[in-house]
């Protein structure tokens, strides 16, 4: 139903896959760590975020008609009709709240998401520590690295 297959597909791959490395100690359970992790991220960000946007649609569509039919069968009675406008108000309110915690929640995981491709593709220092001339690692060019006058 929600795609749990491809998840533990996903887990499954990731457990033999740290197991059959043949390597131990923390870089085996490391990879099979960020694997799981992985697996878990893009299930939650491909299944649960739709499930949950699909959801909060049908039930803001809901109370949406069902604030329609209170306020059309009023008959001029205000506070009916009162009640009628607040439902709807509070539908499409709540609407809002469920997207905007869903935005909130996707920036956060994809920058966790970035934070750990940082980490992951850091260059690796050398060591050596001892730097010739004037010119900065950094700078390509070999000239003064610092801009403006």
């Amino acid at each position: 139903m929600l795609g749990l297959d491809d998840l533990t597909n996903k887990l499954n791959n990731a457990i033999t896959s740290g197991s059959s490395s043949g390597s131990t100690g923390t870089s085996s359970s490391d990879a099979l760590f960020k694997a799981t992790g992985d697996a878990l991220i893009s299930w939650i960000s491909t299944k649960v975020f739709s499930l949950i946007i699909g959801v909060s649609i049908f039930i803001t569509l809901l109370f949406t008609f069902y604030g329609a039919f209170l306020y059309f069968t009023a008959y001029g009675d205000e506070n009916k009709a009162k009640q009628a406008k607040l439902t709807m108000v509070y539908a499409i309110v709540g609407f809002a709240i469920v997207m905007s915690g869903l935005g909130i929640a996707s920036y956060v995981q994809r920058s966790l998401i970035s934070k750990q491709a940082e980490q992951v593709t850091a260059p690796v220092s050398t060591g050596t520590g001892a730097q010739t001339g004037s010119s900065s690692s950094s700078d390509p060019i070999g000239g003064n690295s610092s801009w403006g006058p």
